[in-house]
């Protein structure tokens, strides 16, 4: 097994339901969700096994 030191790349997407609410107004509610999602993700413990080559 080798390790890889590279960054592994991460996609994130935000929906939501709401189509009648104007883009500018969504646009900082779907960013704040994000934000907030970020904050107590441990995306370095769901990348883990996609930076080892087997």
């Amino acid at each position: 097994m080798q390790s890889s030191r590279g960054p592994v790349p991460v996609l994130l997407r935000v929906e939501t339901t709401d189509s009648m609410t104007p883009v500018e107004q969504m646009r900082p509610r779907l960013d704040a969700a994000l934000t907030a999602f970020l904050g107590q993700a441990k995306l370095g413990d769901t990348a883990m096994p996609y930076g080892h080559r087997q």
